[in-house]
């Protein structure tokens, strides 16, 4: 995502809750050989859809840089810090990234 490739992944643990909605593709968990029959069929539905693709890495490119770099967590943890002890207002809720 970082790098503006949108990710196809199990729908499992981490990066089930980091590859939301628009972000990636997702195949469901199950046997060894039904994630493997899911992936190629979601790779062969891909390859006709460039457009998709190219739109689906962008969003996760723009959603990587604006909720996961450390830099941003780092503003993130102040922002909850300063309300904290009252020197700031409550942080809005941060857009995809589960506290």
């Amino acid at each position: 995502m970082a790098l503006g490739v949108p990710s196809l992944i199990v729908d499992y643990a981490g990066p089930g809750e980091l590859v939301q909605e628009g972000l990636g593709f997702k195949v469901p968990l199950g046997t060894r050989e039904e994630i493997i029959a899911r992936f190629a069929e979601q790779l062969t539905e891909l390859t006709d859809q460039p457009d998709l693709l190219r739109e689906t890495g962008a969003r996760a490119y723009d959603h990587v840089q604006n909720h996961l770099t450390w830099a941003r967590k780092a503003e993130q943890v102040s922002e909850i810090y300063q309300w904290v002890l009252g020197q700031g207002d409550k942080p809005a809720p941060f857009a995809g990234v589960k506290l």
